[in-house]
């Protein structure tokens, strides 16, 4: 990942579709981007989810979260959440798969 920003410069969004890689996708990235966004298929992936959240709250400590579950009816939460509060909230999704959007606007 950082070898691309160093080559393209830092983009404005980042859409991970790897299929499972995510983990290893945002292992590479080291320095925030103002939006990204990863799917996570539910409850098996739950865990690697929240790893994944771990990291992007590593990266930047004032990032936030949100979530889609159905496109029709955009974000799920009317407010973005940091990393803690979006924790204890995506514990306790009950969604097949979410679209998980983190956001640092500086």
């Amino acid at each position: 990942m950082e070898k691309l920003i160093a080559s393209h410069g830092i983009p404005f969004y980042i859409k991970i579709d790897v299929e499972g890689h995510e983990l290893n996708v945002l292992r590479g990235l080291k320095q925030p981007v103002p939006y990204l966004s990863f799917e996570i298929n539910l409850p098996e992936f739950k865990e690697e989810g929240l790893e994944c959240i771990r990291i992007l709250a590593e990266i930047a400590v004032d990032g936030e979260f949100n979530y889609v579950a159905d496109y029709h009816e955009g974000m799920k939460f009317g407010q973005w959440m940091s990393a803690t509060e979006f924790i204890h909230t995506f514990g306790q999704c009950k969604e097949y798969a979410v679209e998980v959007f983190w956001r640092r606007i500086r």
